[in-house]
């Protein structure tokens, strides 16, 4: 899809993950079937989903980027539109007349496979709102790993950073003079071969520059934008999830890899 290289490193093999959420996302030609059969879909979802509220946004209408999957999709008074829950609230499903998220907390996942088993019943929403071509099919996934620094510790950010992402990564970073003043190091990069899209996001990120603690983040939000046959949802979801995985293992080093299968 964008030549990473294919990881010979197998998810099941990973006992942690450093996921903050996951947004499955797809879109469609307007179909007010979704509405008019509210009380089929809610059927078909209830049992891992019982949590049912209407979703209206009264007086603004927020539009987001199209090249990029939206952690939260906004729904106005124009495009009506419900949310199914789980027990937890940490995962959640959400309709509108053309687009349908899956969202999911990074406590909440564990694999694909057993995410996409949970949600299978959109084929069903298809089915029952004769919806045959999917406009968009895009995942998102955030990863954050939380760190403090003891004060006591003579380390920098730059230091806790080196121990996750692959030194290719921040190979610029030897270029900078001082990189114990570095409190943020954010790089955005997007692809796009066709109608794949591809947005990377990864660095370091300090909320308070006065404290020792921050975050590095691996963003990785990947979109096919083809007019896909709704059979293929499955196989299309998959050959993804698998490049996105490709992508997260090649950002971090070997250090980090280690960590997450012990």
């Amino acid at each position: 899809m964008f030549g990473f290289p294919n990881s010979c490193h197998s998810r099941t093999s990973f006992k942690r993950n450093f996921l903050k959420s996951v947004v499955f996302q797809i879109q469609f030609d307007t179909n007010d079937n979704i509405i008019i059969e509210k009380e089929g879909i809610k059927k078909i979802f209830i049992s891992t989903f019982p949590r049912v509220q209407d979703t209206i946004s009264k007086g603004f209408e927020l539009k987001m980027n199209a090249n990029q999957t939206p952690i939260v999709h906004p729904i106005s008074d124009k495009n009506a539109g419900y949310e199914m829950r789980t027990q937890n609230g940490q995962s959640t499903i959400a309709f509108s007349s053309d687009t349908i998220n899956f969202i999911s907390s990074g406590k909440d996942y564990n694999t694909f496979d057993e995410f996409f088993y949970e949600i299978s019943g959109v084929k069903e929403v298809f089915k029952l709102c004769n919806i045959n071509v999917l406009k968009r099919i895009a995942i998102r996934k955030i990863n954050i790993i939380d760190f403090e620094i003891p004060e006591t510790e003579k380390s920098c950010s730059m230091d806790v950073i080196s121990m996750v992402l692959s030194s290719d990564l921040l190979s610029n970073l030897n270029y900078f003079p001082n990189k114990q003043f570095i409190k943020n190091n954010i790089h955005n990069i997007n692809f796009i071969n066709e109608d794949n899209l591809l947005n990377l996001k990864y660095g370091l990120i300090t909320p308070n520059v006065k404290s020792n603690n921050g975050q590095i983040v691996i963003d990785i939000d990947l979109i096919d934008k083809r007019n896909n046959k709704v059979k293929d949802l499955n196989k299309i979801s998959k050959s993804i999830n698998k490049e996105i995985f490709n992508i997260f293992c090649w950002t971090l080093n070997e250090e980090a890899i280690i960590h997450l299968k012990s």
